[in-house]
């Protein structure tokens, strides 16, 4: 590697040759892309803002350097970017363009020739369009997607509804509940079987039995069966 040469000396820097980061040489260009004019090393710092700040090393080289930057863009370009600008402003406003309207067979804006090769960028982009919309596609519409216009227009064809025999009766309804803590039973749920479901139950029927009680019902009107549980023993009064 060639030794660089002292800013002093009125040599020029070369970017590629600094072994440090910070000061770099700056190439203005100057007429046709065969002539290059060399300037002095300029100081790069950055702000807490997120900007740089550049200091030039004489007042001519930053002349040179500013003179050299387009202040003003070509016709076609301020026309593309004009043209871009409105489609990304419909796309997001949820309003087509005239011309695009996919159900009738019309070819989706240009801009949307994206490709959607990378396995990483079509799953990124599935996932944050399943979060906004909540429309899944199918496999065979993602593997034959092989450009955003091609994923979009999977999105823009309208679904086809359920038929009658397909869809769910309002009484269907009602007893799958989604809520967590709800649970739906056939009947009427008992004392006993609330006692079954935590195992109790079956201690309860065999002390009864043994002291000659029903298991279910009483033999007078007004009885009262009072079942305390003191660790193993069950007593019934």
């Amino acid at each position: 590697m060639a030794d660089a040469t002292s800013p002093c000396d009125g040599g020029s820097l070369d970017f590629a040759e600094s072994r440090q980061g910070r000061r770099a040489g700056l190439l203005a260009r100057v007429g046709s892309a065969a002539n290059w004019e060399a300037t002095r090393n300029a100081r790069l710092q950055a702000s807490v803002d997120g900007g740089v700040t550049v200091h030039f090393a004489t007042p001519e080289d930053e002349r040179t350097i500013l003179a050299s930057i387009p202040t003003t863009l070509p016709q076609t370009a301020t026309q593309d970017q004009e043209t871009l600008l409105n489609e990304v402003t419909n796309a997001v406003e949820g309003n087509l363009a005239e011309g695009d309207d996919i159900g009738n067979g019309k070819l989706p804006p240009a801009w949307m020739d994206l490709s959607l090769h990378e396995p990483a960028l079509k799953m990124a982009l599935l996932k944050r369009t399943l979060q906004l919309t909540s429309h899944r596609l199918s496999d065979h519409a993602l593997s034959t997607s092989p450009t955003l216009g091609d994923l979009w227009s999977h999105y823009a064809t309208p679904t086809v509804p359920k038929k009658l025999a397909h869809t769910k009766t309002p009484a269907e309804t009602r007893h799958q509940p989604q809520i967590p803590n709800v649970t739906v039973h056939p009947r009427r749920q008992t004392p006993i079987d609330r006692e079954k479901s935590v195992g109790r139950w079956k201690v309860i029927e065999e002390e009864l039995v043994q002291r000659g009680l029903p298991v279910t019902g009483t033999r007078f009107r007004g009885a009262k069966v009072e079942v305390l549980k003191r660790g193993r023993e069950v007593r019934i009064s």
